[in-house]
């Protein structure tokens, strides 16, 4: 089968040493607030007591099965408000398709749930169990089984990180006719992903997954964008694509000129670089919701909805019940240093992106903060 080739200039990593791709795909080796070979181990902590703490304050349904196969599994956070209509919040977790875990991944439970939105973290089998083929069908079906299990959903807003962005931004290309069930897909949140895997073949992270290069080039959403035969949601779906201000120069223009693929072929795209953030703690921020939510308050001084720039806003389009909305509406910074500030606005920021991807009528282009 031929596979769509990119041109000499779309592949400026064909002109790196092997070295330097090396270093290009190792996100460690870009981080700016920990040691490199501190990093990981950080991470996995953050998300394993995250995840603890979502478990024994959030009512949850765990390793629920969507499939037969014994990595088939995900975990569901509901809100304090019982309701069969809600919105549900899919996350997948990275790790290079060959680590992570949803038992460690669940960053953003807490603030989420408390605007009344169902969160979901689901698991893939990863490398070598799994290959790439077995894992983008294995969130596809993901996605089926919940739209099947909550047919009154408020819509499906899938999000990714890093490996799990690549694999969130597959379903962009899932022929439903097959599984016959079409999913409310309504927002897609795509951070610091890969989305051409081929420069990867070369690399140590092509290890375990023995990348070919006929299964990087099918696997590769840059590559097929052009010639997926139609939308699988509506055209008003918004695709926010992030990338953080310290991720690689390659993780920045793979997540760019992905988004740009996207507004080419008529999807409904955002691209956003969050400042101060590295490949990890651009994830590790959604834990810090007492600092963000209950301290800081909802409220971003300049808003850019469609590309435009909009009025001060102090009250947000989130899914959530209307009197949680108005709590959270808080008009003012509250008190606090300006280099607190500082870093609580990059969590705010991304947490806003959050909500706004989840808006049923509103796509957030940008979003500026002063601090």
């Amino acid at each position: 089968m031929a596979f769509p080739s990119l041109s000499a200039g779309q592949n400026p990593w064909r002109n790196l040493s092997s070295e330097e791709l090396e270093k290009q795909y190792s996100p460690s080796r870009w981080v700016i607030h920990t040691k490199p070979e501190e990093v990981v181990g950080n991470f996995v902590q953050i998300g394993s007591q995250a995840t603890q703490k979502a478990r024994a304050t959030r009512r949850n349904q765990l390793d629920v099965p969507y499939g037969d196969g014994e990595g088939e599994k995900l975990d569901i956070y509901f809100p304090d408000e019982d309701s069969k209509a809600f919105p549900l919040f899919l996350f997948l977790h990275g790790g290079y398709w060959q680590s992570g875990s949803k038992d460690d991944s669940a960053f953003m439970v807490n603030p989420l749930t408390a605007q009344g939105i169902v969160v979901v973290i689901v698991a893939y089998d990863i490398a070598p169990k799994g290959t790439l083929d077995q894992m983008v069908d294995q969130v596809t079906r993901s996605v089926v089984f919940l739209q099947r299990r909550y047919p009154s959903n408020e819509g499906i807003y899938l999000c990714g990180h890093s490996a799990g962005a690549h694999l969130a931004a597959m379903v962009l290309l899932a022929r439903w006719t097959k599984h016959g069930v079409t999913p409310n897909l309504q927002g897609f949140l795509l951070v610091s992903g890969i989305y051409d895997l081929e420069p990867l073949i070369a690399t140590s992270q092509n290890d375990p997954l023995r990348m070919t290069l006929e299964d990087a080039q099918r696997n590769s959403p840059q590559r097929h964008l052009d010639v997926v035969p139609a939308q699988p949601v509506a055209p008003a779906c918004p695709v926010l694509v992030l990338v953080g201000q310290h991720d690689s120069p390659e993780f920045h223009r793979q997540s760019k000129e992905f988004y740009e693929t996207l507004l080419r072929v008529g999807w409904k795209a955002s691209f956003q670089q969050l400042r101060g953030v590295d490949h990890f703690d651009i994830i590790e921020n959604l834990t810090r919701e007492d600092d963000v939510l209950t301290q800081v308050g909802l409220t971003p001084t300049t808003v850019f909805l469609n590309g435009q720039r909009g009025s001060h806003a102090h009250t947000w389009a989130w899914p959530g019940r209307q009197e949680q909305r108005e709590r959270l509406a808080v008009p003012r910074w509250k008190s606090q240093s300006r280099l607190h500030r500082r870093a609580c606005g990059e969590c705010l920021l991304f947490i806003i992106v959050v909500a706004e991807t989840m808006s049923h009528c509103i796509t957030l282009a940008g979003l500026g903060l002063k601090i």
